[in-house]
């Protein structure tokens, strides 16, 4: 019997190969065969079908992230301009796999992530490439689940990109407050000037779970550019602690609001030791909260008797009753370096 020869199709002449590239579409091209090895590379780059392959368009094809090394794809390629992801049921994994090729590609101008199923963690993700890549103008993550926090994260590196002209985030559970923090860090001008102005946080509508509030928690630990947090309607287990470890080291917050929270007085406890080591906040907003007379005494004894920063306080529509004001007199008048303070504290009461 003649004797099986086995070929390998990286192995064969180029002319046979272009041939039999012909026969095979672009998507099989791309994900199966690039990335062999350098021959079947510097092949199918010479292969003048393949050079005029600038469109690669798989929305609602629901492509296995596992199946294919994505990355690796996306991080060799030289001819796709353009890429549509859309439709694809792609989760905060999978953008993790998919998109780390963008830290080192330099074609791609135009992604298309819209209508999957990203959410915070995916958007941090995102935003972690876009710090080295300096090709793409064009996002789309419109129809996604990215929540306030992953605007906020998108917000941020916007001062590390300077190309990426158009981020779509409509649809994507951050509220107006997102979408126009996002708008506006795109104009660049008035980026920084929007990180102190618009981070006007409505949890109830925004920060849907303890998840996203702890990446909100995290992104406030380690950026460096927020001056003013608004929070109303924060519910989640540990939110208090985590919002006062928080601002114990926090250098920038000059305001903070935290309304109808349901703060009570052991929760205030957390606060008020917190405020003891801060030494930047000027403006402290916990109206229509559920702080008693004990509570407001800890941040009387703690904080307002020595604080030197400390300018305006609302505590308006708590429970802190005739003793909890009493509490609060006491150290102001034992106060004194603070002789103009009392002037800023709104005090309502039931």
């Amino acid at each position: 019997m003649p004797e099986k020869i086995s070929l390998k199709l990286d192995t064969l002449p180029v002319e046979l190969i272009y041939r039999i590239l012909d026969h095979l579409d672009a998507l099989v091209i791309l994900c199966s065969l690039q990335n062999i090895n350098t021959r079947m590379n510097a092949i199918i780059t010479s292969y003048q079908p393949f050079q005029a392959f600038a469109t690669l368009d798989v929305g609602q094809r629901r492509l296995s992230y596992e199946r294919f090394d994505w990355a690796n794809i996306i991080r060799y390629n030289t001819t796709l301009t353009t890429m549509i992801f859309c439709k694809n049921n792609l989760d905060d994994r999978a953008i993790a796999n998919l998109v780390r090729g963008l830290e080192h590609n330099s074609t791609l101008i135009s992604f298309d992530l819209s209508y999957n199923r990203i959410k915070t963690a995916g958007a941090r993700d995102i935003a972690t490439v876009l710090k080295y890549n300096q090709t793409l103008e064009t996002l789309n993550l419109s129809q996604n689940k990215i929540g306030i926090a992953g605007a906020i994260s998108l917000a941020i590196v916007l001062k590390h990109n300077t190309t990426l002209t158009k981020l779509d985030i409509k649809s994507n559970s951050c509220g107006d407050e997102g979408e126009q923090l996002v708008t506006d860090a795109l104009q660049r001008t008035t980026y920084y000037h929007s990180l102190q102005t618009r981070t006007s946080l409505n949890a109830r509508c925004q920060i849907p779970n303890q998840q996203e509030f702890e990446h909100l928690v995290e992104i406030l630990n380690k950026e460096d550019e927020f001056t003013t947090l608004y929070l109303h309607y924060v519910y989640f287990s540990k939110a208090t602690q985590l919002i006062a470890n928080t601002i114990q080291n926090n250098t920038t917050l000059t305001a903070l609001s935290i309304e109808q929270s349901y703060i009570n007085d052991d929760q205030m406890n957390h606060l008020a030791n917190a405020l003891m080591l801060n030494k930047t906040l000027k403006t402290l907003c916990l109206a229509k909260n559920d702080i008693g007379k004990a509570g407001v005494k800890h941040l009387a004894t703690t904080v307002l008797q020595c604080n030197t920063t400390l300018q305006e306080l609302d505590i308006a529509s708590n429970r802190i009753g005739d003793a909890g004001a009493q509490h609060l007199a006491n150290a102001l008048k034992l106060n004194t370096v603070r002789s103009d303070f009392c002037s800023y504290i709104i005090c309502t009461y039931t």
